[in-house]
């Protein structure tokens, strides 16, 4: 995407849902914030080919040259929206395997940024854009290769594949769709057929006692 149409303003109708501040930040670290939390906004909302830098400055209450000065340019600051932490998925991954479900649903329902923020959210509206789609790509194997480890079936990696495939679905009807029942089911609501899917895929997360849940 070029830095003409990075500057172009987005058309009035996306404008007014977002909040323009008109205060500037105090200091450069304020600035930098206040530009990230902004893209993080938009590109969750709008993706990466429809954003543009002006309107992320506008939001933020920023002059727009201040972009490449802390970011390098749009596709750095895309970068640093999605860096995702791998230890996530690593964390959600330890403990009691029959436990497994009940953080696999956590993790997947509620994003520590915030619905707003939302990576996942961020990464498939932005799927036409290609190192979005292969940051994608690399979220899932991470995902798939860590499931694979949590059982001894010979075809492990395929049933981690469908395990990923199935937590990429909630969050799409959830979060991007919006579908009900399943956008507005707690955990609790959810866990007793999800734990039951992940135990025919992964026997051996079988949970052992459901009624303590």
């Amino acid at each position: 995407m070029s830095n003409e149409h990075d500057q172009r303003a987005l058309s009035p109708h996306r404008e007014e849902n977002m909040p323009t501040k008109s205060a500037r930040p105090r200091n450069a670290e304020e600035a930098r914030v206040a530009l990230l939390a902004a893209a993080r906004l938009r590109f969750a909302r709008d993706g990466y080919e429809a954003t543009n830098l002006r309107d992320i400055a506008a939001d933020a209450g920023v002059n727009v040259a201040l972009i490449p000065r802390y970011f390098g340019s749009k596709e750095g600051l895309f970068q640093t929206v999605i860096a995702f932490d791998r230890g996530r998925i690593v964390q959600v991954m330890q403990g009691p395997p029959e436990q497994l479900a009940e953080r696999l649903l956590k993790n997947a329902l509620v994003d520590p940024a915030s619905s707003d923020h939302d990576l996942f959210v961020t990464l498939l509206r932005s799927s036409d854009y290609p190192p979005a789609a292969e940051y994608m790509r690399t979220l899932l194997d991470h995902l798939s290769a860590d499931l694979t480890a949590q059982t001894a079936a010979p075809d492990a990696k395929l049933r981690a594949d469908l395990v990923a495939a199935m937590i990429t679905a909630i969050v799409v009807l959830r979060r991007l769709v919006g579908k009900t029942p399943i956008s507005e089911a707690t955990v609790d609501a959810l866990l007793p057929s999800f734990q039951r899917v992940l135990s025919a895929l992964l026997p051996d997360t079988e949970a052992r006692d459901l009624s303590n849940k």
